[in-house]
């Protein structure tokens, strides 16, 4: 008989919003999680980072709209744990300041389902870092309290103002911005100085960071002439007055940017690190995947430069997909994978990053060893694929100055020769202006061998409209992850995304769905970036 699998929960504290934020432990923790009920003061990027395959609870908890009642998550949580799940209760900042997690634990607790807590970064401390405020400073304050200005609906702030207005410290106020004027009433009439600086923050570590800073008696009447969007900390005492001096944040040069990147993910780490290093609040929302074919054994296909007879299209065992995705005048012959990879190629042409890994995995699968194209000369289109290749200890031949396909073809048709063999393991439906460029120049067969699919991608529970709505940056790598973001944004207009593109065919892709775009001087990630802070200058 199978042992029922015993389940557990992890209170998880996601921190202030910045995924750069999140804890090495929490990420582990979220990457393996089977359930995630989560908060709205999550951060949109760490809410990407939740696996597909789990089940995604939105657990509400904003101040005045609670979506689930405390004890319904309480049982909510103990129901997933019984069930034998793994289950991640992610809260916004850290799960045990202000945010109930022990009473989320008793229940658990009662019932002897194993729980592990993994504390996030308060809003309270990063918050007013992020403004350039810090709550400890030898010459200002020594000490630094830290308060919750939540009060029920039509019912006082019950707090001791009088013992909180003689303490030297820093005080800071969470969920107190309704009570933002009994606060700073209060805490002048009991005593603290009318002069004392005082801060309200808003939406702080993201793209909509904003603080205003003046002081105790004032600030009420400064924030409702200027009102701030919540969430927002309240912060008294002479710390305040640093924020000037102090804020690194703003002076990021792509602060206040919001930017999305649609590739898939295991290829936009790098480009997200550099994004984020550089101030923008980015969001890895890939709207498309990459799937290796796992028909490949029936789909290795052959083109040659004499067009075949209809009559020797009809006895290929080609199924319908592949037909319509390739010129059918330019079929030849269909042969199982494994006699294709190990034909005589004096060339094998590589189009993507993704098609080298797939092509290296299929390699490893039919264990064919890379020796046996020792004798082809290799071809990357682009300074990525070169790279990718290079991690497989294989140095490019030939890459085209200018990345894109029809230049690629022209450089091989240059330097072939006729009657040459030519490999191209590539995405399904890839360009055929490589193909018409090498032919147009030498009599060589050619076997274009879909080695992946890219998938189009769906992100149900990210409000990816309310993101366009708002004015964002989109970074597209290639026309299929433009598609799959428009797949996203049904009935949206998406005149208010700037498009920064990789290549035409990309921008092509962009434009006929209503996104002004920019195209990258090339595509290298250098170029990409640039064309990034270009358009961010432009534009402030």
């Amino acid at each position: 008989m199978e042992q029922k699998k015993e389940g557990k929960v992890w209170l998880v504290g996601a921190g202030p919003s910045d995924a750069e934020l999140l804890t090495l432990k929490a990420k582990r923790v979220l990457e393996q999680a089977e359930v995630v009920v989560y908060d709205r003061l999550v951060g949109e990027s760490i809410l990407l980072m939740i696996p597909e395959t789990a089940e995604k609870i939105d657990a509400g908890k904003r101040s005045g709209n609670h979506t689930m009642p405390q004890e319904q998550m309480n049982e909510l949580l103990l129901k997933k744990a019984q069930e034998g799940k793994r289950v991640v209760r992610l809260k916004g900042g850290d799960p045990f300041l202000f945010g109930r997690g022990g009473e989320e634990l008793e229940l658990l607790a009662k019932y002897n389902i194993p729980f592990e807590v993994v504390p996030g970064v308060t809003s309270a401390i990063s918050v007013p870092a992020y403004n350039g405020i810090p709550v400890t400073h030898r010459d200002y304050a020594s000490s630094v309290h830290i308060i919750t200005g939540h009060k029920k609906k039509d019912e006082p702030l019950n707090l001791d103002f009088a013992t909180l207005a003689k303490l030297e410290g820093t005080l800071v106020f969470l969920m107190g911005v309704s009570a933002l004027t009994d606060i700073c009433q209060g805490l002048c009439t009991g005593g603290k100085a009318k002069e004392t600086p005082a801060a309200l923050l808003s939406r702080g570590t993201t793209a909509k960071q904003k603080r205003i800073v003046s002081t105790l008696e004032k600030l009420p009447e400064e924030v409702k002439k200027n009102p701030l969007e919540t969430p927002a900390i309240i912060v008294v005492g002479e710390v305040c007055g640093l924020a000037e001096d102090f804020n690194w944040y703003e002076k990021l040069t792509l602060f206040g940017k919001k930017i999305i990147v649609t590739r898939p993910r295991e290829r936009s780490r790098v480009l997200a690190e550099r994004l984020r290093s550089l101030g923008a609040e980015v969001l890895e929302l890939p709207t498309i995947e990459i799937h290796p074919n796992e028909r490949f054994a029936d789909e290795s296909i052959a083109v040659d430069e004499c067009a075949a007879t209809e009559k020797d299209m009809q006895q290929n065992t080609v199924n319908t997909e592949i037909q319509n995705g390739i010129n059918k005048t330019d079929m030849h012959t269909v042969r199982k994978l494994s006699q294709a990879l190990e034909d005589n190629y004096q060339y094998v042409i590589f189009t993507s990053p993704s098609g080298v890994n797939c092509f290296f995995d299929q390699l490893k699968k039919e264990k064919i060893d890379i020796r046996r194209f020792a004798g082809a000369k290799i071809a990357a289109l682009g300074a990525g694929t070169a790279k990718e290749l290079q991690l497989h200890g294989i140095f490019a031949d030939l890459v085209p100055e200018v990345y894109d396909a029809a230049h690629l073809g022209i450089c091989i048709g240059e330097d072939c020769e006729d009657g040459d063999n030519i490999l191209i393991p590539r995405v399904r439906n890839g360009s055929q202006e490589l193909i018409r460029e090498i032919q147009k120049r030498k009599k060589v067969t050619i076997a274009d061998l879909p080695i992946y699919d890219t998938i189009e991608k769906e992100q149900k529970w990210v409000n990816v409209p309310k993101l366009v709505e708002e004015g964002c940056m989109v970074v597209f790598t290639s026309a299929s992850t433009v598609r799959g973001f428009v797949k996203n944004v049904p009935d949206t207009d998406l005149s208010h995304v700037k498009g920064i593109c990789i290549g035409k065919q990309t921008a092509q892709e962009a434009k006929k769905a209503g996104i002004s775009c920019v195209i990258a001087k090339s595509a290298t990630l250098e170029d990409l970036l640039q064309t990034v802070l270009d358009c961010s200058s432009q534009s402030d």
